[in-house]
């Protein structure tokens, strides 16, 4: 898929949107994605759900990392 089909893609899910809830994934959705780490979460006004995973095959939690003065959203253990 080539980068304009990707944007349009993701702008149909998050642009525009209001993240109006935060959490950190509970164990048992980390132990359900075979994850010993858990991933903090975002919902959108939309109800999706979105979290960092380490790679495309999610083989675990991500961080994620911003442009504001260095700030990354770590991965818990």
């Amino acid at each position: 898929m080539n980068d304009k089909k990707w944007i349009d893609d993701i702008s149909k899910v998050f642009l525009n949107q209001k993240i109006v809830k935060i959490e950190i994934m509970t164990n048992e959705e980390a132990e359900a994605l075979g994850w010993d780490q858990r991933a903090v979460m975002f919902q959108l006004e939309n109800g999706t759900w979105f979290f960092a995973s380490q790679d495309d095959e999610g083989n675990g939690a991500g961080a994620i990392h911003t442009t504001k003065e260095h700030f990354i959203v770590p991965v818990m253990h």
